[in-house]
This record gives C-alpha cells, structure tokens and sequence, in this order.
C-alpha cells in the first residue's frame, strides 16, 4: 500500500490516485472496504501533491468519526434545542472561517453562463428542501436533506464528542437546524466576496449550554460537562478589550496584541471553543503537538488551509515545520491569555504552565553560534551598485543607501533607523548622535532601547549630515512605506534581505546580523559590554550594570573605532 501522503500513479493511465487503507477495527463502523481510493484527475506530480492534501484532512477525520461511533454504543439522548445549539456552534465556526477567507469556503460558487454572464451559486439552491416546504416536510426528505448537509453535521458532532446515528429523528433536527443557519452563512459568504465588510450576520445560541451539559451526563473526557465558564472566545475577547485599553492604542501594542490572538484563535481551532474552566493540560499538550507538525511557510494559500489539511500539506510536500522556539513562544503567547482568566477568576490554574516546552535543537557546531557579517562579507554586500554608483536604481531613494549603512555603524535595530525623523539627527557638546525614542509614530522593543548613539565620522564623510539639511521635516525617510502598525522596517526588512543574498551572503537575519556584527568586533577591541550596551539598546547586564552611565562623548569615541567600510562619497545634495 502506498503511503497516505504520497499520490499513487497509475501505471497505465499517468493519471494520480489519492489511496489510503481502512483500519481493520473501523471498518464495520465506516462501511467500507479496505482501501479509500479516488482520482486526482490530473497527471502532473505538483498538482497532485496539492490536490491530496484535502482527501487526507478528510479521511483523517472520517476515521476519528467512525471510531468515535464504534467505541460509543451508548447515544446521548438530544433534545429539539440541542439540535438548535449544535447547530449554532457550527455556525459560529463558519462565521469565523469565511472572514478569515474573504467568503471563499466553498458555500457559494463563482459560474460564467454560456453567454459570459458571472453570478454566484449557493449550494442551498441543490437542497432537498427549501423555503416553505421545510415548515412540514416528509421524514425521507429531511433524510435526504440530512445527507446533503452530513458533512457539516457529522463534523460539528466530532467536535461535540457526539454520536448522533443517522436516520435518527434527533439527526433530521440537526439536519433542519443546520439548513437554517446555511442560508445565514451564505449570506454572509456574498457580502465578504462581494468585499462587503460592514454587513453584520444575526447573533446565535451558540453559548448556550445543552441540556446534556447541564444535566453533568458527559464522560469526564468531554470538556463541556457541567461547566459555567465562559468560552475560550469569549475570554480571548475580553482580554483583547482590556489591553487595548491601557495601552491606549498604542500601534506597536497592537501588534504584539494581534500576535497574541492570533496564536490564541489558533488554539480554539485545535481543541474547539470550549469553556475556559475546562480547558486542561492535555489540550494545551494536543496543541503544542499539533503545531509541532504544521509546515512553517507564510503563504497564504497554506495558511489559510484547516490545521489537518496544512499538516498533510507539509508531509505531502516535505516543508520545514515550526521550529520548537516558534512553538514555545506560542505557548508563552496563549499562556498569557490564561494568566489573565486568572487574574478574572474564571479559572484556579493556568493549564498552560504545566506543559512542557518543545527542547530546541542542540547546537552540535561552535560555529552554529557564531552569528554577525564577516569583513570580507561586509565587502562584498557593500559592494552592490546601490551603494557605489549614484544612477543605481534604488527601490526606497536615498534610504537604500543609508539605512544599511547606518545600521552597520550603530548596531541599531532596522526599525529604530527606518523610522528616525529629521528632528532626531541632534548635536551636543560638538558631538552628532542620532536620537532612538518613542512617540510621534516611533516605537522601541524596551526602556533600554531610548538612547543617544553617536555618529560615526565616515558617515559624516559619505554626506550624511548634508542628506539631513536637505530633507524635509517629519521622517528622514518617507520612502519607506509603513505598514498597519506603523513599523517601517516591515517592507524594507525582505528586499535587504534579497540585496544581501545577491552578493552571496546567506546569514539568518540579513538586518539583525549587524547588531551581531558591532557587538563582535567592539569586544574584539576590548570594550566593555557595559559600554558596548548603551550603543545598541541592550538591558544591562545585573544590578551593577544599571548604576552610571557612559558619556556621548566616550560613545563616540568607541563607534569610531569601528573598521571602515570601503565606500566613497557619492551622495551629492
């Protein structure tokens, strides 16, 4: 049998397959045969790494459904209500998926009529019933309704840890109160493929509890029994307000705040939206697991994938998954989230804090921890026409040739230098220093970051002083584009990456590895990191490295020392 992330080619058609064997012991539950199999109708090997990755996210929770239904003899009884609060919870789901595509979920299709008419179809238009013939339907056309919508249904009961057989009465309530909440939804598809943003779809009973809740009649796996905690979004929403308030809208805030969510939203979607009182352990363990296995990519058309279809994608096409430091951060992230239900009282324990964290790899190389540009690096990236030829085209203006530069001769961070305004060129005791603050659309990672770092004399030899006089008021480089958080650095960061690697170098970080660079080569001449710290923004190191201070002038003193870069003058105002 072929591996369930491999398409299987056929040996005479060309044509790939999508093949995965039935486990023996689900196999009465699933009513299938031994093996799943079904064409990829294509012939191109790429397209049908691509193509797969739905059938394996769907068998994968085929066979947790059929074990879910084999191992449970015993039907939970649901009332007309439950049928109407499941339903909710499906819908409340979906709401959240079509924002998150823009409406793109599969609910409504895009067609071109023969005569090049476009308009959109609802898959309700396909219904065995619809408008005043649901009001009294026949049993074997709520039936076939049911099986139309099964996979909504069966899904949602999957995560409800539910076993609703079909055919069942208690099946054809869900099956009417899901078509209700289809047509909600498809609503709301067209309004957001239709760019519609302000269109608000109707409230639901999603919140509330079943009546098997509240009667404490689910197995204590079930992490919704007998519970009056507020669910994971509600609590994810509080929080969101409450920051937002006292970081009174504060843009870098935001950003660390949506990071925040993001990694929160994307607990719910692994262990569902659940009371946060029921929240333990072993679902914060599933999560970190989970996103152990997810590839690490930034595309959209991945991200936007279903946490399963996103890990068959990256076994399917062997993508680098999520580093264990990318993870623990996130685990960090959502624990903070919990801290905050604590500091509420909506829970007595932070579940996240037992967890153990995912060990980084070992370093096995001394030269794995060897990080900053080399000089001979340092020539060859400096080498690039941007910064010796005055007609070079430079994507960003003038900023391309001094943002680099400055960023190599301070150690700066690349945001604390794309964001500098005119005003913060200053000048004190003879000695010309760039401000580092905060305000006025300018943000620093710490309290240690605000700083005067003075500027080193090739810089003043290039014409940078006289760049500065010839600008106009407000930032010094406008060029750069800012993004929603007004960061500067966000476009800049990955077209210096693509200049640095033109010219054959590959570092990690292509701007971070000059704060590596200046901390090298300034301990290679014997200063101090006490001294070395108040230049590029480092905290201080213990209680006795917050006591003084270190003069402008003997700042300046240091970053002079710094080795030249081989450049000449050509910026002439």
């Amino acid at each position: 049998m072929p591996s369930m992330t491999s398409p299987w080619k056929h040996p005479k058609t060309g044509v790939y397959y999508f093949r995965r064997a039935v486990p023996a012991d689900i196999r009465g539950a699933l009513g299938r045969g031994r093996e799943i199999k079904r064409s990829l109708k294509t012939k191109s090997p790429s397209e049908a790494k691509r193509l797969i990755v739905p059938h394996i996210a769907e068998t994968d929770d085929l066979f947790s459904l059929a074990r879910l239904r084999s191992g449970n003899d015993d039907n939970i009884a649901l009332t007309v209500k439950d049928a109407a609060v499941i339903a909710a919870r499906w819908y409340e789901r979906m709401k959240d998926e079509i924002d998150k595509r823009g409406g793109d979920v599969g609910l409504v299709s895009r067609v071109e009529s023969p005569d090049g008419h476009v308009y959109f179809e609802e898959i309700s238009f396909h219904l065995a019933i619809t408008g005043s013939d649901m009001l009294d339907p026949s049993p074997s056309q709520v039936d076939k309704l049911a099986c139309q919508l099964s996979e909504f249904i069966d899904e949602q009961l999957r995560l409800e840890a539910l076993n609703v057989p079909r055919g069942t009465d208690q099946y054809r309530w869900l099956a009417r109160e899901f078509s209700h909440h289809l047509f909600e939804l498809e609503s709301l598809c067209l309004a957001r493929l239709n760019s519609n943003w302000s269109y608000r779809p109707a409230e639901s009973i999603a919140h509330q509890p079943l009546s098997i809740e509240v009667a404490g009649v689910r197995s204590p796996d079930n992490p919704t029994a007998k519970t009056n905690g507020r669910l994971l979004s509600e609590v994810l929403r509080s929080y969101r307000t409450s920051e937002d308030i006292k970081s009174g809208g504060e843009l870098s805030r935001a950003k660390t705040l949506d990071g925040y969510e993001s990694h929160f939203k994307r607990l719910i979607e692994v262990i569902g939206d659940i009371p946060i009182d029921k929240v333990e352990p072993r679902h914060i363990s599933h999560y970190r697991d989970t996103l152990l296995q997810l590839p690490k990519t930034k595309s959209k058309d991945v991200r936007t994938l279903s946490i399963k279809e996103q890990i068959a994608y990256g076994k399917v096409n062997g993508c680098p998954l999520l580093s264990p430091a990318t993870v623990k951060n996130a685990l960090k992230q959502v624990a903070t989230v919990f801290n905050y239900a604590l500091e509420m009282e909506l829970i007595e324990r932070n579940p996240a804090e037992r967890v153990k964290k995912p060990t980084a790899k070992r370093v096995t190389e001394a030269t794995e921890l060897e990080r900053g540009y080399t000089e001979d690096e340092l020539t060859r990236i400096f080498s690039h026409p941007i910064f010796n030829d005055p007609t070079a085209h430079r994507r960003y203006g003038w900023a391309s040739y001094w943002v680099p530069i400055i960023c190599r001769y301070t150690g700066a961070r690349l945001n604390e230098i794309a964001q500098l305004h005119k005003a913060d060129v200053k000048q004190n005791d003879g000695v010309y220093y760039l401000n580092i603050c905060r305000g006025e659309g300018r943000s620093v990672k710490s309290d240690s970051s605000v700083r005067h770092v003075p500027i080193h004399k090739h810089l003043v030899e290039l014409g940078f002083l006289d760049f500065v006089t010839e600008s106009k008021s407000g930032r010094l480089f406008p060029e750069i584009p800012l993004d929603k958080y007004g960061k500067a650095s966000t476009k800049f960061s990955p077209w210096w990456g693509e200049i640095v690697r033109e010219q054959g170098v590959n570092p990690k970080a292509p701007s971070h590895e000059f704060r590596h660079t200046v901390k090298t080569e300034l301990r290679g001449l014997g200063v101090p990191d006490s001294v070395s710290d108040r230049i590029t923004g480092h905290s201080a190191k213990g209680e006795g490295g917050r006591y003084g201070s270190v003069s402008l002038v003997n700042r300046e003193e240091v970053i002079d020392r710094l080795i030249y870069l081989k450049l000449e003058k050509i910026y002439l105002p």
